[in-house]
């Protein structure tokens, strides 16, 4: 069983969608193999496991976690202070994609 994260295709809600692209696909380039869910399913399949199954979930956080989160994935401070803002107005949203990948060996 595999589980791997989407990092290039978090959500995040913003009035300033072109810096939120930006700054969530520069912190996905910084990991060493950020799109690696998407090839888990051929991982297993190249690896000789049958009955592949795969799925997809997600994790939204919408409290001090996701503001937690986006604090360390840029230093841009104008869009910080925008996401503080949202996460004081109970406003903010964040959503990471999840696949699990399992099979029979």
């Amino acid at each position: 069983m595999l589980l791997g994260s989407g990092w290039d295709t978090i959500a995040v809600d913003s009035d300033d969608p072109e810096t939120t692209r930006r700054v969530v696909h520069a912190k996905a380039d910084s990991f060493p193999s950020p799109r690696v869910a998407r090839h888990q399913r051929a991982l297993l399949l190249d690896a000789g496991f049958t009955d592949v199954t795969a799925e997809a979930r997600s994790l939204v956080l919408t409290d001090d976690t996701a503001f937690a989160l986006l604090r360390r994935i840029t230093d841009d401070d104008s869009w910080r202070a925008e996401q503080a803002e949202r996460l004081l107005a109970n406003r903010i949203f964040v959503a990471v994609p999840m696949v699990l990948v399992a099979g029979q060996r």
